[in-house]
């Protein structure tokens, strides 16, 4: 009976199944990536090519609208469960995680990094459980990777910098992937209690919590998707806020409106450049600044970015510290090099309008069997010449 079965299945999948109708999902990351290599990549290999960012933005425009007019909202829910670890609130009644109180990245919001459960089974009413009157709940507060906490976490502040933001004053502010073991952190802190809010820990909370009511903010920002001007306002306010209650002492910081953000002294644990300490002799030799801003403060690395007329850098975390200049009436110039960007910087430097150049330089190490992200990096050509055409660019900014 059984091979029976299975025979006429056979059968009738052979003759019944057609290809696909359509072509390929549409993916504007994938698009936008393939666009901008043929754009970027030379016509022989191992060679430099340098292509300016307004060329590259109709590549950027036509698979990333631009950021949507309407300010991003602060939601209000009643009757939440928090679960510690959950990445997510749930709804009292269904179980279900709600919609906008947990990270998101990639156009359709299609990755969700930090939701470990999309719906709870609820044994109990959610008034069983111990509980909040009202909160304001974060759902990204890492503070102990900097390119998280200046991009996916400063997408949430924007309420503390808001006109609403009296609204918030005596709220318990919940921290979700917060540990409080990173500098950031004590910065996240300071800027919650100037408005009166009490920061709270994952690790001093129960293992769950009802929340009557709740306030979410929806990101002004989201890896691989979109970059909107509150982001940028946030940012800027991060940066005033640094440089004025933080203030660097400007005898101390390096000096120069050509600035190289370095990852020559970086931990072997992040991605390399073959010869980069090379490339950094040869542009101070032509007036440049070499800045490694894992050696300095945020405000001392605000104040070194307000002070520059051009920054270029290998791809890094590093050039969204220029979120911190918000939308400066004399945006800086930038040099971006690499092999392989990610759409997060053009996003970003489309937003805040930054001119600059892309210069295709390096290709990844056929000897490593380490990820793409962090493995090491082959120049493309000489180090000298390399040298010469940013400096050469640079001159156009």
């Amino acid at each position: 009976m059984l091979e029976l079965l299975a025979e006429t299945s056979q059968l009738a999948a052979a003759s019944l199944l057609r290809p696909p109708c359509g072509h390929e999902p549409d993916d504007p990351v994938l698009a936008w990536r393939e666009a901008i290599q043929t754009e970027v990549t030379p016509e022989q290999p191992h060679i430099l090519k340098a292509v300016s960012f307004a060329h590259l933005q109709a590549c950027t425009d036509a698979c990333f609208p631009a950021a949507p007019a309407e300010p991003p909202q602060l939601l209000r829910y009643r009757d939440v469960l928090w679960i510690r670890g959950g990445g997510a609130l749930y709804d009292g009644n269904t179980g279900l995680a709600l919609p906008g109180s947990f990270l998101t990245r990639f156009p359709r919001a299609r990755q969700t990094p930090t939701c470990s459960r999309h719906r709870i089974e609820l044994t109990r009413p959610v008034s069983a459980f111990p509980h909040l009157e009202r909160a304001l709940y974060l759902p990204f507060s890492l503070c102990s990777n900097f390119g998280h906490f200046i991009t996916e976490t400063l997408a949430f502040l924007w309420p503390l910098f808001a006109d609403s933001a009296s609204d918030l004053v005596n709220l318990p502010a919940l921290l979700s992937h917060c540990t409080g073991d990173a500098a950031a952190a004590l910065v996240l802190h300071a800027l919650l209690r100037e408005r009166h809010a009490f920061p709270l820990l994952e690790a001093d909370l129960p293992e769950a919590l009802h929340l009557k009511e709740v306030l979410v903010p929806e990101p002004s920002l989201r890896l691989h998707a979109s970059c909107s001007a509150t982001y940028l306002h946030t940012a800027a306010g991060v940066g005033e806020w640094l440089i004025q209650h933080q203030g660097p002492d400007p005898a101390a910081l390096p000096r120069g409106d050509k600035l190289y953000i370095s990852r020559s002294a970086l931990g072997p644990e992040t991605r390399s450049v073959d010869q980069e300490p090379a490339l950094e002799l040869l542009l101070q030799d032509r007036g440049w600044t070499v800045f490694r801003p894992e050696q300095h403060s945020l405000a001392e690395q605000v104040a070194v970015y307000r002070q520059a007329r051009v920054v270029a850098a290998f791809e890094g975390s590093a050039l969204h510290g220029l979120s911190f200049l918000g939308l400066p009436d004399r945006p800086p110039g930038v040099v971006l090099l690499g092999d392989q960007p990610s759409p997060d910087y053009f996003l970003q430097f489309r937003s805040q309008a930054l001119p600059g150049f892309f210069i295709q330089c390096t290709r990844l190490d056929p000897g490593s069997d380490q990820p793409e992200w962090v493995r090491p990096r082959l120049l493309n050509g000489s180090v000298d010449a390399l040298a010469a055409m940013v400096e050469s660019v640079s001159r156009a900014l």
